[in-house]
């Protein structure tokens, strides 16, 4: 803008100089010709002219100097609002970017707790299914013949993930001094048709071609692998999965050995 003001003040200063030695210049032909009587006739016009010249000039001038200050305004203008623009746009982006986090966040929630509740309700469904068809009966009948499982507790029959811990605590008891009359195997067996998908949580998770545990071994996991799950089966105070691995193979795995994906 000084720079404007500059060039502005320089223009001005170079009409007025021009005009002076144009006005000087013919009053001395004037003066060094025989006409001295109509001297003053003949520069009046020409000085009345000058001075109206010079005043247009300077008008000229503030009127240029009036529009200098005016764009310097706007641009000053424009640039707070182009700042003020570009501070918008990046809180925009982050608000979205914080939008599609807590969207991303809400969508693992409600996976999560879809895959628990699936889960959470297919054990309810399995303890249903296992007391209305008997199975605490039956556990009390096989204490009452066992004498080993009379030491344990009916809980040991219902709560299979604790059958090592509670077998080692019996072991370690004093054995009776009366023989333990025969133990009769109830062959009863409790499945539920299931249409899931599971992982396995172990590496070399072996797949036995029946529901035993020393049944062959058809094919093994690794940890992580995805299978299809059919079926859920207790039997002999264990329950198992039948799976369909990805290379097509039918058979059995632990029921602890295994997370259930999807819903029901």
């Amino acid at each position: 803008m000084i720079v404007e003001y500059l060039i502005i003040t320089l223009q001005i200063a170079v009409v007025a100089a021009f005009l002076l030695l144009w006005y000087y210049w013919v009053r001395k032909k004037f003066t060094a010709s025989f006409l001295l009587e109509d001297n003053e006739q003949v520069l009046f016009p020409f000085r009345y002219f000058s001075w109206i010249f010079i005043g247009l000039i300077v008008a000229v001038a503030l009127v240029q100097i009036h529009f200098v200050r005016v764009s310097a305004s706007v641009h000053d203008q424009f640039a707070s609002l182009s700042g003020l623009l570009l501070k918008h746009e990046q809180e925009a982006q982050a608000l979205e970017d914080l939008r599609r986090s807590v969207a991303k966040l809400r969508h693992e929630v409600e996976s999560n707790f879809k895959s628990l509740r699936a889960q959470t309700a297919d054990q309810y469904a399995l303890i249903k299914y296992m007391e209305a068809s008997g199975t605490t009966k039956m556990a009390s009948a096989n204490a009452e013949k066992d004498p080993l499982m009379s030491m344990r507790g009916p809980s040991a029959a219902l709560a299979p993930k604790d059958r090592f811990a509670n077998e080692a605590r019996a072991y370690s008891a004093p054995k009776p001094l009366e023989p333990a009359p025969e133990k009769t195997e109830d062959t009863k067996v409790y499945s539920m048709r299931l249409s899931r998908t599971g992982r396995a949580t172990t590496d070399s998770l072996r797949v036995r071609k029946q529901p035993q545990a020393d049944s062959p071994i058809i094919d093994q996991l690794s940890v992580g692998q995805e299978v299809k799950v059919t079926e859920k089966r207790a039997s002999n105070e264990q329950v198992w999965f039948r799976i369909v691995t990805p290379g097509g193979k039918a058979g059995w795995v632990d029921v602890r050995y295994l997370k259930l994906e999807g819903n029901m």
